[in-house]
């Protein structure tokens, strides 16, 4: 059986944990560079997954495109979803908004 559904706060808290620990490990602050890293990583996580349910023949192509929308995550993904007349998944959604703005804040605290 499925373990117990994790709340959105509770997958970004555990997320942004691992994340310090790679920072502490490697004795550096959170610059904007590596916020930068971790919303490209996150965002073609998201484009893997909705290129393989809705447009297998383009996952060759997700780098290129990531680099073509570089900080307009949100724009590309609002573009997608109209292309392909797909509803976002709100917890896709949620996850990302408090993700993104957790990392703003663990970079302020830099």
């Amino acid at each position: 059986a499925p373990g117990p559904k994790r709340s959105v706060g509770s997958v970004v808290s555990a997320t942004l944990k691992s994340v310090g620990r790679r920072i502490q490990k490697i004795g550096q602050p959170v610059v904007a560079t590596e916020v930068d890293a971790l919303k490209k990583s996150w965002a073609r996580l998201r484009m893997k997954r909705f290129y393989s349910e809705h447009n297998p023949d383009q996952l060759d192509q997700v780098d290129t495109i990531l680099d073509k929308y570089a900080g307009r995550y949100e724009l590309l993904f609002r573009s997608l979803h109209k292309k392909y007349e797909v509803t976002p998944d709100p917890l896709d959604e949620e996850f990302e908004a408090e993700f993104f703005a957790s990392l703003g804040r663990l970079q302020g605290q830099n």
